[in-house]
């Protein structure tokens, strides 16, 4: 009787292992089928986002290019010859067609805005002067600081009064020959020196963060290279509008505004 209880406790402890040993075996076979169709279905969501990525990729690089041949398109047909042009190309070579050409849209350089460093008032072409205050504000959130201007638009007149009394010809162009003339060109707080700008510690943070963010706002600074580049000392103060587009341009390219223009008419010339 005792061997009789014990046999039957022993099936029923073997039945009861096999059936849990079952319910496992099948609920690891449907775990394993749920994380099949979960990878199934990642793969399938990664297969569709990486078709996405693709064609978005290819999407992007159209208009890349687009964008690219409209402003190669822009900049083949730059007008570097007439005096109110934004791209007037200026050296002791090229003056202004009328050398007393005077800008058509000055404006004053807001005193709220820009510190005016001269006692007259400082005024620039209408394009220039609201990208310069865009700049301004730009510049003002991330140093806490004002742009000083302290030299603008240039009159013929007031070119040939600094020629004759101490400017000298490796830093101030004859008159009719002055970028300052185009109302699109500011120095900023000190037209001194390039050896003033690269030791003062202020002048050096000023140029860095123009360096870093003038061109987005148009401005490029035109003397860098050198008198056999650029036809004058290189002028770390000096900034020209020139339009963003051409600005970008030329700093994705380490390219002076004479280096793009000598690149652009070469082939005239020949």
């Amino acid at each position: 009787m005792e061997k009789k209880i014990i046999y039957t406790a022993a099936i029923w402890v073997l039945t009861a292992v096999f059936s849990a040993s079952a319910w496992y075996y099948s609920w690891i076979i449907h775990t394993n089928a749920v994380f099949e169709s979960l990878i199934s279905r990642l793969e399938l969501d990664l297969k569709k986002e990486r078709e996405k990525n693709i064609i978005l990729t290819q999407l992007l690089t159209k208009q890349k290019d687009e964008q690219i041949l409209q402003r190669n398109n822009s900049f083949e047909n730059m007008d570097f010859e007439t005096d109110d042009s934004l791209q007037k190309f200026l050296n002791p070579e090229n003056g202004f067609n009328n050398k007393k050409y005077i800008p058509q849209s000055l404006e004053r350089i807001s005193s709220n805005v820009i510190y005016d460093s001269k006692w007259w008032n400082q005024v620039l072409r209408k394009e220039a002067k609201d990208a310069l205050e865009e700049m301004w504000k730009k510049f003002e959130q991330e140093t806490w600081e004002k742009i000083n201007v302290v030299s603008a638009y240039r009159s013929y007149d007031y070119q040939v009064w600094i020629k004759k009394w101490w400017c000298p010809d490796n830093l101030c162009a004859n008159p009719g020959f002055s970028e300052h003339q185009t109302g699109l060109v500011v120095d900023l707080w000190s037209a001194s020196s390039k050896d003033n700008w690269y030791s003062n510690v202020k002048l050096k943070k000023y140029f860095s963060w123009l360096n870093e963010n003038a061109y987005k706002f148009g401005f490029h600074n035109t003397y860098q290279k050198w008198r056999d580049i650029d036809w004058y000392e290189i002028e770390p103060w000096h900034w020209r509008y020139l339009w963003v587009e051409l600005a970008t341009y030329l700093r994705e390219n380490n390219l002076t505004f004479a280096e793009f223009y000598k690149e652009k008419t070469k082939n005239e010339k020949k």
